[in-house]
């Protein structure tokens, strides 16, 4: 046996454990069953709806830190339209699972795995990317902190996203050969699903047409450092290591924000998992 195939049987394993965990406390018996994937869908479209609840409340601007932390710099933190489009997202993965048998405990990892893990941290990579070279004229990814005047904890972000990123390949690479089905050959682009390679190459071009249409907004705005890529929020910095928000308000630079989000996401959905018409690419393992 291989390491791949070590672990891919190990996935299997630990999947299938957790399937058939079902513990009883005082006569009442809980664990995953059939229906629990749809319990989190049910959750997650309540968490998308609040969000926009919220957003239309409280403004654009605002983020789960202002609301439910008390956070006084207003739009610093996790935006709610970035948690309603994560939820959306998984919703979309969770339906597209389940229309193969994947449900369970695999459909909530994966659809996990790609909602909030694999594009959520392909989209903060860039927009860190974006941020730092069109504002600060650097490599953001690539320039070490000791190399460069900037407080360790703006690397945490990317340190973070990128290990997102690798569990969400390492996770798309182990769910494709195990589990229901298995994919009968490698497709060109590296973890894609899609049998019709026109389609996935048409939502790819959507994608970078939406970011570049952001860094060069045509539109007016309030330029603060860089030309390029505007953000309604600023970080200026007064000291060494000691920064102040400068808040920028632009309906038209936020909505391209949220609709840029909202393209990359559901185009890492869609490239990332299983569609009905990959019925001649796959081929059911067992019925279980």
């Amino acid at each position: 046996m291989t390491f791949t195939t070590d672990i891919i049987s190990g996935f299997d394993n630990g999947m299938q454990k957790l399937e058939n965990f079902h513990p009883s406390f005082f006569g009442i018996q809980i664990g995953i069953n059939e229906k629990t994937h749809k319990v989190f869908q049910t959750e997650a479209i309540i968490i998308g709806v609040f969000g926009i609840i919220l957003t239309g409340i409280y403004g654009f601007e605002v983020t789960v830190m202002n609301i439910f932390f008390g956070y006084p710099v207003m739009g610093a933190g996790i935006h709610l339209t970035t948690i309603s489009t994560m939820a959306f997202t998984y919703v979309y993965v969770s339906w597209q699972l389940q229309k193969f048998q994947i449900i369970k405990i695999r459909n909530i990892l994966y659809s996990f795995i790609i909602s909030w893990g694999l594009a959520n941290g392909l989209f903060e990579i860039l927009w860190c990317l974006a941020y730092e070279t069109f504002h600060f004229n650097m490599q953001y990814l690539i320039t070490l902190p000791f190399l460069y005047d900037r407080p360790l904890e703006t690397y945490w972000a990317v340190f973070r996203n990128v290990g997102w990123i690798i569990l969400g390949l390492i996770f798309v690479k182990v769910f494709k050969t195990s589990g229901k089905f298995k994919v009968k050959d490698d497709l060109k682009m590296l973890g894609i699903f899609k049998s019709e390679e026109w389609k996935a190459t048409l939502v790819t071009f959507i994608m970078v047409f939406a970011w570049l249409f952001w860094i060069y907004y045509p539109l007016p705005f309030q330029v603060v450092y860089g030309s390029r890529f505007p953000q309604t929020l600023y970080f200026k910095q007064i000291g060494l290591d000691v920064y102040v928000p400068l808040l920028v308000p632009n309906l038209g630079v936020h909505l391209t924000n949220v609709l840029v989000k909202a393209i990359h996401f559901f185009g890492i959905a869609y490239l990332f998992t299983p569609s009905a018409k990959l019925t001649n690419l796959i081929r059911k393992v067992d019925s279980t």
